[in-house]
């Protein structure tokens, strides 16, 4: 890195580092939650045979959730429309 890179670094504040989806690791479903998505083979099948990065996608947004109850609601969401061969908008 040249000095003026090293000077920039120098001046960044970690409580802003990783604060952005893509700059941390990816998301994974619980193991309950796992289950509950393969209850539906129809679905997990769907699921993975998408693109990794609609994976990713989707499960950072079940997983991202700040309630518990939202978490379940997402999960439902993302199975009923994968159920139905489609992907979420």
């Amino acid at each position: 890195m040249t000095e003026a890179g090293l000077k920039a670094f120098s001046f960044r504040i970690d409580a802003k580092s990783n604060i952005y989806s893509h700059e941390k690791e990816p998301e994974i479903l619980t193991e309950e939650f796992e289950k509950k998505f393969q209850q539906n083979s129809k679905a997990w099948n769907f699921l993975n045979a998408q693109a990794p990065s609609y994976k990713k996608v989707m499960i950072h947004w079940i997983m991202t959730a700040k309630q518990e109850k939202t978490r379940i609601s997402r999960l439902e969401k993302t199975i009923q429309i994968s159920e139905q061969q489609k992907r979420m908008q």
